[in-house]
């Protein structure tokens, strides 16, 4: 199979495997850092979770699964499932962990030819080795197929500065764009919000197809333009539902697509609607451009029809629901009618970081 690979953000390695193999303690070892929950029940990670590497001044993003049991047709396994299949397929390369202790599970074969269904490269990761005595039964796991089987101890930290040699080998080479003077902005928020109409409020053009229907934009669209006299990138990103049993493949693709899009931005524009309050979703929008090290701006967005409520009283709204993010600077606009507008680029200038 083809592989795509988006040359403008770093490879993308995602770890997989079946249940209470130890996939998330790998994660937050690779990262170095606890951000993935671990817990002994086995299903404990049902949404995908994104971390930076660096590694032998190589750079990489890392994606952590949930539990996958391929064949399930129903059931919150089968929308694991999906979202395990998304990140496959976006991966550069995908770790497949496994479990010594366990040995070889019919469960392993199985998401074994998942992979090879997408033509990966594959290394697996051989867990929960954390004594000589195991090393011994890493060797069943070599029937699987793969050229590289690492040994590991994610609890314990063994095995793990071989297993990120073999990943910098294995991932495309990676090398940050230069700074063009370019103020990229990833402008986000819930659907309908009005992204794509502040986008081609912003360019002069009808760049982007604009629709009363929640979630019309499922991809992220980059338009670059000069705007008083300085030269910006907006990235308009997919729409993210709330979390939902029911959410579609493409419903988490977008949601792989918003994080990426933010990967690559200096500055995060989340939208707000007025006069509705900020919603949960909008705080783990903040708080994913905040832990990206991104500027951020809060745009207040539909101004034009907020009638009797005033800027300072939805200041308050704000700083109630988002008591984390009271900081952030506010800008109270319309995309529809430009209200606002050039006090965008005056709060990126401010924010960019």
């Amino acid at each position: 199979m083809n592989q795509i690979i988006d040359n403008t953000v770093p490879p993308l390695v995602a770890i997989v495997g079946r249940p209470n193999v130890g996939k998330s303690t790998l994660f937050n070892r690779l990262i170095g850092h606890r951000v993935s929950v671990v817990h002994d029940e086995a299903g404990t990670t049902r949404d995908r979770i994104y971390g930076d590497v660096f590694w032998d001044k190589t750079s990489f993003q890392l994606v952590d699964t949930g539990g996958l049991l391929p064949g399930v047709r129903e059931g919150i396994d089968s929308k694991i499932a999906l979202q395990v299949a998304e990140a496959i397929k976006e991966a550069a390369i995908c770790l497949l962990v496994v479990d010594v202790q366990d040995g070889l599970n019919p469960i392993d074969e199985d998401v074994t030819t998942v992979l090879r269904r997408q033509g990966k490269t594959v290394i697996v990761a051989v867990n929960k080795v954390d004594n000589a005595r195991l090393e011994i039964g890493t060797t069943e796991f070599a029937g699987l197929g793969f050229e590289e089987t690492i040994s590991i101890s994610a609890t314990h930290g063994l095995g793990i500065n071989d297993l990120l040699n073999a990943i910098v080998e294995n991932i495309p080479a990676y090398t940050p764009p230069p700074d063009t003077g370019h103020t990229s902005i990833a402008i986000v928020g819930r659907p309908n919000v009005g992204k794509s109409t502040l986008v081609n409020r912003l360019t002069g053009d009808d760049r982007v197809v604009v629709d009363s229907i929640p979630g019309t934009t499922r991809d992220a669209i980059d338009t670059d333009f000069n705007w008083e006299g300085r030269d910006y990138t907006l990235i308009d990103t997919a729409g993210l539902h709330r979390r939902s049993h029911s959410q579609s493949a493409l419903d988490f693709f977008s949601l792989s697509r918003t994080r990426r899009g933010i990967s690559r931005s200096d500055i995060v524009l989340l939208l707000l609607e007025t006069p509705n309050p900020p919603t949960r979703v909008d705080a783990n929008f903040i708080k994913l451009a905040l832990s990206a090290g991104k500027g951020c701006i809060l745009g207040i967005n539909k101004w034009d029809i907020s009638g009797s409520l005033s800027k300072k009283e939805y200041r308050e709204i704000v700083r109630h629901q988002l008591r984390f993010a009271g900081f952030l600077p506010m800008v109270f606009l319309s995309g529809k009618t430009g209200e606002g507008i050039p006090e965008i680029g005056r709060a990126s200038c401010r924010e960019r970081v």
